[in-house]
């Protein structure tokens, strides 16, 4: 009986050459197939199917998010794995959390990033041939150190709501008001949160928290 071997092929999307360059040697190293390397998205007339993008995304790319779900749109089987800048805005964060199969950081090591590619691979296996083997569980908490990866994480509820706050993109001082303590307060859950995350700023926080939990957005 004949069988389909379904290789995983990673396109590279990054407008640093050099980055381009060390991305493209690590997935060689780890035995994935790159079809490409570009410097922008817009250049991408073809999607293959189960085909993972792994984008380094620039704040000056403005129509990236409505790329990234528009394309995910058009061909559920294709997964997106985006690199962001630690101070990009929350909002912008959130935006692409909601489209993209993993967001990392650029704190992400490389070890992290292949994890990440490797695991939208698998979901965009399962998607491509719903009957094949089922994928294994999501690693979408690439932006984690691995020591956090396999410990319960014991959040109190007021670190959880500030932290549903940060992933909305409030302020401190709009969670304050929604919450009806003070800013200090709100920092002193933030320290609490970030150090039982083990991160170390909002970003990751706000990736974290669209990653692992139930938020409701309005609109």
């Amino acid at each position: 009986m004949l069988g389909y071997v379904f290789k995983m092929t990673v396109t590279i999307v990054s407008e640093n050459v050099a980055f381009r360059q060390l991305m493209v040697y690590a997935c060689r190293q780890n035995n994935l197939i790159v079809s490409g390397a570009y410097d922008d998205c817009h250049g991408l007339s073809r999607v293959n199917p189960g085909e993972v993008f792994f984008i380094q995304y620039q704040e000056s790319d403005t129509e990236l998010p409505s790329w990234v779900c528009t394309q995910v749109s058009l061909h559920p089987d294709i997964k997106v794995v985006v690199m962001v800048t630690e101070g990009l805005e929350t909002q912008k964060v959130v935006s692409l959390a909601k489209c993209a199969h993993t967001v990392v950081t650029e704190q992400a090591s490389t070890d992290e990033v292949i994890a990440a590619l490797q695991s939208a691979h698998q979901d965009a296996k399962a998607a491509a041939f719903p009957a094949g083997p089922q994928p294994v569980e999501h690693y979408r908490e690439v932006t984690m150190p691995p020591r956090q990866l396999s410990l319960p994480i014991h959040l109190t509820d007021r670190e959880t709501s500030i932290l549903v706050g940060i992933s909305l993109g409030q302020s401190n001082k709009e969670i304050a008001n929604n919450l009806s303590i003070s800013d200090a307060t709100v920092k002193v859950h933030l320290r609490a949160a970030f150090r039982k995350l083990g991160v170390t700023n909002r970003t990751q926080a706000a990736v974290w928290a669209m990653q692992n939990l139930q938020i409701a957005h309005n609109g």
